[in-house]
């Protein structure tokens, strides 16, 4: 029966010691430093299995946000042109354009004339890429 008091007694210390151990490394622990500015020209978000699903680039004088599919195929973009006029472009999963809001560039396919759109303007395409609707 005194074995087992002293067994127990003896786990009992173990415990406290290794908890006081771990208590005072925790508090001697250094934390991680953070950067307070990261630079880069493009920031890659990626999934599990490496694929590109995000990034953050300049491209030239604009920056962007471009979001991928599963695919790696282009979904949406967010850009600034490089005369700072905001755009943001979505396509379908084909990567036919579908939507235009801000300042983009209208191509006519069968002329191929460019007109430069309003930052207030909205360009809907249907799946062959022909416009639908547009404002102004």
């Amino acid at each position: 029966m005194r074995r087992g008091k002293w067994a127990v007694l003896v786990v009992a210390v173990c415990l406290v010691v290794i908890v006081a151990a771990v208590v005072y490394a925790a508090g001697k622990a250094k934390a991680v430093p953070v950067q307070e500015v990261v630079r880069a020209k493009r920031f890659e978000l990626v999934d599990a299995e490496g694929r590109v699903r995000g990034a953050l680039e300049l491209v030239g004088v604009e920056p962007r946000l471009v979001l991928y599919d599963e695919k790696s195929r282009q979904r949406a973009k967010l850009l600034l042109g490089p005369d700072g006029s905001p755009t943001l472009v979505l396509r379908d999963e084909k990567g036919n354009l579908r939507v235009i809001l801000g300042a983009g560039v209208l191509e006519t396919i069968r002329t191929g004339a460019r007109e430069k759109r309003p930052e207030s303007s909205l360009l809907l395409n249907d799946s062959e890429g022909k416009v639908i609707w547009q404002a102004p």
